[in-house]
C-alpha cells in the first residue's frame, strides 16, 4: 500500500479534527456540567438572601417597637424627674415633722398647703405612736 502524501496529510488533518472535537465535547460536557453547579450556587444564594431580607424585615419592626418603648421610657422618666421636687417636698416635710415642726413651718418651709402639712404630721404622728409601743 503506497499512499501520497498529500492523502496522508489529508488522514492526519483528519485524525486531528476528530482529535479536537472529541476533546470539545468533553469540555462542553465539563463546562456544562460547571453551569449547573453554578447555577446551583446562584440559586442557593438568592435564597440565603432572601431570607436575610425577610430577617431584616423582621428585625426592623422589632427596633421600630424598641424605639417606641424607648420614647416612651424617656418620656414616663421625664415626667418622673420633674414630679420629684413635690416628692422632695414630702421627705423634707416628714423630716422637720419628724424634729418637731408644726403646721405652719411645714406650709411656709416645704410649701405644702395646710391639708398636706395636717397629712403629714398626722402620718408622723401615727408612726410616733407606733414605734413607742
Amino acid at each position: 500500500m503506497n499512499f501520497e502524501p498529500t492523502i496522508l496529510i489529508f488522514m492526519g488533518i483528519a485524525l486531528f479534527s476528530v482529535v479536537l472535537a472529541m476533546v470539545q465535547v468533553i469540555k462542553n460536557h465539563n463546562d456544562k456540567k460547571h453551569i449547573i453547579k453554578l447555577e446551583s450556587t446562584i440559586k442557593d444564594l438568592h435564597n440565603d438572601f432572601n431570607a436575610i431580607c425577610s430577617g431584616s424585615v423582621g428585625l426592623g419592626k422589632r427596633i421600630s417597637r424598641l424605639e417606641s418603648k424607648t420614647r416612651q421610657h424617656a418620656e414616663r422618666q421625664f415626667r418622673l424627674e420633674h414630679k420629684a421636687p413635690d416628692l422632695q417636698n414630702y421627705g423634707n416635710a416628714a423630716r422637720l415633722a419628724n424634729k418637731g415642726a408644726d403646721m405652719d413651718e411645714l406650709v411656709d418651709h416645704c410649701g405644702l398647703s395646710r391639708g398636706e402639712a395636717e397629712l403629714i404630721l398626722f402620718l408622723n404622728n401615727q408612726q410616733q405612736a407606733q414605734s413607742t409601743h
